[in-house]
C-alpha cells in the first residue's frame, strides 16, 4: 500500500512535513499555518486540519507496514556490577535479544596496584 496523494493540490513533501509537525509536537492548526508559512508556503488552517483528518492514517499504516519485525523472546538484563567489593547499579535497564550475546565490560586499569 502506497500513500496516495491523488487530487492534492500541494507535493506530498509539503503534505507530509505539515503531518509530521502537527503530531511529532503537537501544535494547533492556527500554529501549524503560521510554521508553514514562514517556511514560505500559504495554507489556511482547515486545509491543514483536512490533511491530517485524511492521510494521518495512511501514514500510521505505511509506517506499521514498513516496520521491521522485532524477535519474540526478550529478558531484562539489570545493570549492576560490582568494583572494589561494592556493588554499583548502572542507570537504568536495557533489553537483550536471545540470540545477541552480552557485551563485554572491561574494568579499569588498576594502576599503582602493589
Amino acid at each position: 500500500m502506497s500513500i496516495s496523494f491523488k487530487g492534492a493540490h500541494f507535493p506530498k513533501d509539503v503534505i507530509l512535513h505539515a503531518d509530521f509537525f502537527y503530531w511529532r509536537y503537537g501544535v494547533s492548526d492556527r500554529d501549524l499555518e503560521e510554521i508553514m508559512a514562514e517556511r514560505g508556503v500559504t495554507v489556511d488552517h482547515t486545509t491543514l486540519n483536512r490533511w491530517v483528518e485524511r492521510y494521518d492514517g495512511q501514514v500510521a499504516e505505511e509506517a506499521r507496514r514498513r516496520k521491521r519485525p522485532t524477535d519474540r523472546s526478550w529478558r531484562m538484563d539489570e545493570t549492576y556490577i560490582k568494583v572494589r567489593r561494592m556493588g554499583l547499579s548502572l542507570p537504568g535497564r536495557r533489553q537483550v535479544r536471545k540470540d545477541a550475546g552480552l557485551p563485554a565490560i572491561k574494568a579499569p586499569e588498576q594502576a599503582g596496584r602493589h
